[in-house]
Formats: C-alpha cells, structure tokens, sequence
C-alpha cells in the first residue's frame, strides 16, 4: 500500500501553526518557482565528498538544490531558514569549505525573502554561468549571501 493513515488515537495535544517559514518550504518555494522560469534544478543531490577508507565510512554531501546547464552542474544553492550569523563568516564554514572543492559556485539563501532574490539573481541563463556576488539585503533573515570558489 502506498499510503498508510493513522488514526486519532484521543490525544488531547495540539500542534501550533508555524510562525515562521520551514527550511523545507523555502526550499520547496525556490524549486519550484525556479523550474516554472525553465530553470533546470535538482533537490536533494547527493554526491560522494570522501571514499571508504580504513576504519572510515564513506562521507557525502547532499545539496539542497542544484542547476544544471546542459547537464553538468553549474550552482548549487544552498538554503536556510532564516539568516544565520557565523562565527568566522560563511566562507570558513565545514560546509563551505567542502562545497568549494567541487569548483561550482555556491549561493546561500536566507529565508524566504533570500529565496526571492536568488530566484531574481540567477533566473537569466546567462547568470549561471557567472560567479554569484555577495549581497547584503536591509531587514531580518533577509539576506542571500555567495561563497565563491
């Protein structure tokens, strides 16, 4: 069966509505709205970042999202809720760094707003191809920010 419903079993708990946009729904939100502009992108791509080795297990990474131009991927974006603060910036982020290594330029969307200005950044065929530029967008969680390699 594909689809298993479970009933209500009398529980009296109640799940608030959300206040805020979900990682998952800006994520959806800029997919879907980048595939309607004849964008081609991938979600969820998972790649090989590290082999087994000795006593270690392979490591991969999983990009939110990726455009492909004729196939080959030329920007992987990577989205977040709500605009995060790092320590020592972006750039010197784990995931930064191991992002870099696959020579695609990567755009950080923060929240829904950031969404809406990589959507407007990146929906011309020409600009996939460019490196993406920093931004920095007045307001909070707004923010869509590049890291280059």
């Amino acid at each position: 069966m594909a689809v298993t419903t479970l009933e209500h079993a009398g529980s009296t708990r109640a799940i608030p509505y959300p206040t805020q946009h979900s990682e998952f729904e800006v994520q959806a939100w800029l997919y879907m709205a980048l595939r309607e502009a004849g964008i081609d992108v991938r979600g969820e791509v998972k790649t090989m970042f590290a082999p087994k080795s000795r006593g270690a297990k392979a490591q991969f990474c999983r990009f939110d999202l990726v455009v492909f131009t004729d196939g080959k991927a030329t920007r992987v974006i990577e989205v977040k809720a709500a605009d995060v603060r790092h320590k020592t910036g972006v750039d010197n982020t784990r995931q930064a760094t191991r992002y870099r290594t696959y020579g695609v330029p990567v755009t950080f969307a923060y929240g829904m707003d950031g969404a809406e200005h990589v959507l407007r950044e990146i929906s011309s065929p020409a600009s996939l191809t460019s490196p993406p530029v920093p931004h920095a967008m007045a307001g909070a969680a707004v923010a869509a920010q590049s890291a280059q390699a």
